[in-house]
């Protein structure tokens, strides 16, 4: 008796993958929601709703902190502007005290201590580490 072969059976498979973004299905998805129940595409549009004004919300907080920051770094930076000043104009005052008080080479280097805060202050104190040109590239 002569031998058959066997028989080969081939097996094939399809897997359909559908994806989307957001909070609201697609409307043919919506609309096998409405067939469930008829509220649910409404409900569905109300959650969305929710969830984008609760985002307009967070945004906004996020932007009033942000801005008093900024608020706040530029008031510390003028109060340390002024206190510089104030600093630099008591140490050159100082100075000059000292030397009609007879002491000319002390009051010198007072005054010019003063002098350096001072210049410190207004020109080296405006310079931010990282902030240069060089770093933007």
């Amino acid at each position: 008796m002569p031998t058959q072969p066997p028989l080969s059976v081939r097996k094939q498979s399809l897997e359909l993958l559908q994806q989307y973004q957001g909070p609201i299905p697609p409307a043919s998805e919506l609309e096998h929601y409405g067939r469930i129940d008829a509220g649910l595409p409404n409900r569905i549009m109300a959650m969305a709703e929710s969830e984008q004004g609760h985002r307009h919300e967070c945004d906004q907080q996020q932007l009033a902190i942000f801005e008093a920051d900024l608020k706040r770094a530029r008031d510390e930076r003028r109060l340390g502007q002024v206190f510089g000043l104030v600093i630099g104009l008591v140490a050159i005052a100082a100075g000059v005290i000292t030397v009609l008080g007879g002491h000319p080479i002390a009051g010198g280097f007072i005054g010019c201590a003063g002098v350096t805060g001072l210049v410190s202050v207004f020109v080296l104190g405006r310079v931010v580490p990282g902030d240069d040109a060089s770093s933007k590239k």
